[in-house]
């Protein structure tokens, strides 16, 4: 978000006004919005492509998982499953996901891995220790289950924002 902006909207003072546009997203998958005075702003995504041309179907969050204590968080040794056909408002199998993972690291810094499962599970974000973030990102399955696994013991709530 270091270019300079491109102006899709101006509005006089106690106006409503609207635009839709096609945006790429930037380099770490981030659509920049900025204004040069205080106003009430709302941004809704209706359609999301990936680099393939594929349509993502953009979904309020859905949650597909949520840490409820030590047997059912994600660690080393503990590779917790999804049932993506368990998921209300998915269908039983999906090529991919876009999911919004919001995990808490421990006392030690953590790796989050999700994958399709019986696949290798890739690196999906870097947990400090101590400290709750939110990572977004796409996971293909290709009709497999997520499953979701972690270098220590990080709490998760794994919410789907998007399917195709």
């Amino acid at each position: 978000c270091v270019r300079a902006p491109k102006v899709v909207l101006k509005v006089s003072a106690k106006r409503t006004a609207s635009a839709q546009v096609v945006v790429p997203l930037s380099a770490d998958g981030k659509v920049c919005v900025s204004t040069n005075s205080s106003v009430a702003l709302n941004v809704a995504v209706r359609r999301v492509w990936t680099t393939n041309a594929t349509l993502v179907k953009v979904v309020a969050p859905v949650r597909a998982y949520r840490t409820a204590g030590v047997d059912s968080t994600p660690a080393a040794n503990r590779v917790l499953k999804v049932r993506v056909g368990s998921i209300k408002g998915l269908p039983k199998r999906v090529s991919f996901l876009l999911l919004s993972i919001t995990s808490t690291g421990g006392p030690s810094p953590s790796v989050l891995a999700v994958g399709p499962c019986g696949s290798k599970r890739l690196p999906f974000s870097d947990v400090p220790a101590g400290k709750t973030m939110v990572t977004q990102g796409f996971v293909t399955l290709r009709g497999a289950d997520l499953c979701l696994s972690a270098s220590q013991p990080t709490p998760v709530v794994v919410d789907v924002i998007g399917f195709g």
